[in-house]
């Protein structure tokens, strides 16, 4: 299960994180069946905000979902290292 496709290949994962086109036809993750980026959720966590206060700020993000997004993130990270 990866968190970021191939070049030329859809987006699929059965946990957090989907493919979405962004304004500017580039690929970003973003959090599956939402139009949040993957990189906020990242960018609240850097800042030292808390999960929590990433999905009160986010109503379309589950903590289940939110919590699926990292685990793919970390086993994406953990396989390349």
């Amino acid at each position: 299960m990866d968190i970021l496709a191939q070049d030329g290949e859809n987006y699929a994962c059965d946990g957090g994180c989907h493919r979405q086109r962004s304004r500017d036809s580039r690929r970003n993750p973003g959090v599956r069946g939402t139009r949040v980026p993957l990189q906020t959720l990242f960018d609240y966590l850097e800042g030292g905000e808390t999960l929590e206060e990433f999905l009160e700020g986010f109503p379309t993000v589950s903590r289940g979902m939110a919590i699926a997004a990292l685990e793919e993130a970390k086993e994406l990270l953990s396989a390349r290292a």
